[in-house]
Formats: C-alpha cells, structure tokens, sequence
C-alpha cells in the first residue's frame, strides 16, 4: 500500500497538521490517500500515479491554469515540479506536484509552501 510511505505522523511532523490514519483509494496505477481531522477541520492528499509521463504531467498542470490557480515551477524536485496556492478565506491551501520518471506525486494541504515541498522531499526517494 502507497499510503504506507506516508504515514499520519510524517504528514504532521512535515506539515504541522492533526491528521488521522489515510484513507486509501486505489484505481489502477492511482493511489489518493486522504488525512483528515476534526478538530481543528483540515485535510490533506497525497496523490502517486506510477504510470505517468511527461505529457500527462503537462496537462495535469493545464487543469490547475484552466481553475484560474497560478502554477509556479519548482527547481530541485524530481525531473519537473511546480507548485500553486490557493486561498479561500482564512484557509490557504498549498500545492506541489512533481513529476520522477514515470511516477508524479502531488501534495495538497493547508499548509505552507515550504512545508508541502519539503514533505515531497521526504517522500520522493520511495517512488
């Protein structure tokens, strides 16, 4: 299971978060594990793909432009990377999504940028 490479407690530590145990969605070469708390309400999603390219990985951008988020590209992660943040009143979430042979990973959560990139990092080397 994907979601074991990260586990509630190095999502929190990375991330500053309260999250629970992930529920993990599988579809095909797809795995979503969601982290949830009530208290305070926040969420967070790892997303792996293991069967990705670059030309997926360009058009999963495209649907973050077409959303109306700015994308930024991230230097130093994988073999591309970019990030984008969104807030919706007081809660900012924070985006990155990486790109590493043939697997991408995305990260979202309300936290910060640096926070949410230096998770990816942890997680990266297991892809």
């Amino acid at each position: 299971m994907l979601c074991a490479l990260a586990p509630a407690s190095t999502v929190n530590a990375a991330l500053g978060t309260a999250v629970g145990a992930p529920q993990s969605d599988v579809n095909g070469s797809v795995t979503v594990c969601t982290y949830k708390s009530i208290n305070p309400p926040q969420s967070v999603i790892v997303r792996i793909d293991t069967s990705t390219n670059a030309s997926a990985f360009v058009a999963s951008k495209s649907q973050f432009v077409t959303q109306g988020e700015t994308t930024t590209p991230v230097s130093g992660l994988g073999d591309q990377a970019f990030s984008s943040t969104l807030s919706a009143g007081s809660i900012t979430n924070s985006t990155i999504v990486v790109l590493k042979g043939s697997a991408s990973l995305l990260i979202t959560g309300s936290a910060s940028l640096a926070q949410v990139e230096a998770l990816a990092t942890q997680l990266l080397p297991h892809l």
